[in-house]
């Protein structure tokens, strides 16, 4: 299990590497974050740059707590699933 803490607003983009067993990086041709917040599902597009998927939290308006999130990408083919909560875990502050 992974925990990410950040503060929305407070942090640049999230990013993460996805590559094969000889280090090259997979040709996805996208990737979400899906933030399961237990009423619904927040989804975030990611973007590459530099090789990296990037994901934009700012806009993220949820209530400081811990928070299960899948990663799920696409090959051209419809969306699959590759992490899903508790693997991956977003613990969003609050304050100053």
């Amino acid at each position: 299990m992974t925990t990410i803490t950040f503060k929305p607003g407070a942090t640049g983009p999230f990013a993460m590497t996805f590559t094969d067993g000889d280090g090259n990086a997979l040709p996805w041709d996208a990737v979400q974050l899906r933030i399961n917040t237990g009423a619904s599902c927040e989804v975030i597009a990611g973007s590459v740059a530099g090789g990296r998927w990037q994901f934009d939290l700012s806009a993220l308006a949820l209530p400081p707590r811990l928070y299960p999130v899948s990663v799920y990408f696409d090959e051209g083919d419809g969306f699959r699933q590759l992490l899903d909560g508790p693997d991956l875990l977003f613990n969003i502050t609050g304050g100053c």
